[in-house]
């Protein structure tokens, strides 16, 4: 029975197998920009994704996911499997994470984590290279610690929320896009950035220390 497939393609495509489904691996070229629907895949454990276009891929959270051969952006549709784990490649990928246990390292681009719940015990995510994005509601921020398992990382952008976020928790991050809601960042360091976009609420902010004889020329940006 039929182990491994393999797809190149310059458009989108969707790979299906039967409900005696015995594909463990799946490998990708994507010579263009494209979105790969994997469906009723049930025993699917691996996924490789290489080329130079950009990849949607669809019903691969259950799956171990190594973009490490592509130059285009790699964006995981559904939150990731708590076994699951992600290598990125050289473009701007984006993945969504609950309660994961495995280690995730997004390679270099612009990347984009995205957490919808504590993370769970043993995870590691590395942003590496690139200007890379922590994504959470201020429910998560408020309990959320960086730690020495989550490096690499420049921006927290927030979700929905009102709740305080105190950046102490979240390591060299210094760069802030506000959510929906009006939350209160505290502690963020002297010439750091709060961003506003359409979606952006009004936000409390404070900087660290600001308070404190001898910093009267902090800055905000």
């Amino acid at each position: 029975k039929l182990d491994s497939m393999d797809l190149t393609t310059n458009t989108s495509t969707t790979l299906q197998d039967g409900a005696d489904s015995t594909v463990k691996n799946v490998a990708i070229t994507a010579l263009a920009d494209a979105t790969i629907a994997l469906t009723d895949l049930n025993k699917l454990e691996n996924v490789t994704v290489a080329g130079a276009g950009s990849v949607t891929l669809t019903g691969a959270t259950k799956a171990d996911i190594n973009a490490t051969g592509s130059t285009g952006d790699v964006t995981v549709e559904g939150t990731l499997d708590v076994a699951a784990a992600f290598t990125g490649g050289a473009g701007n990928d984006t993945i969504t994470l609950g309660a994961s246990t495995k280690a995730h390292d997004m390679g270099a681009g612009a990347d984009t984590v995205k957490i919808l719940e504590a993370l769970g015990k043993g995870v590691s995510i590395n942003g590496g290279a690139g200007i890379d994005t922590l994504e959470m509601t201020t429910d998560i921020a408020k309990n959320f610690r960086v730690g020495d398992a989550i490096t690499g990382f420049e921006i927290l952008k927030l979700g929905g929320g009102t709740d305080t976020v105190d950046m102490d928790n979240f390591g060299a991050i210094n760069h802030v896009i506000a959510g929906s809601g009006a939350a209160t960042v505290k502690n963020i360091d002297s010439n750091g950035t709060i961003e506003f976009n359409a979606a952006g609420a009004a936000m409390t902010v404070t900087v660290k220390d600001a308070e404190k004889a001898g910093n009267a020329s902090d800055i905000l940006n």
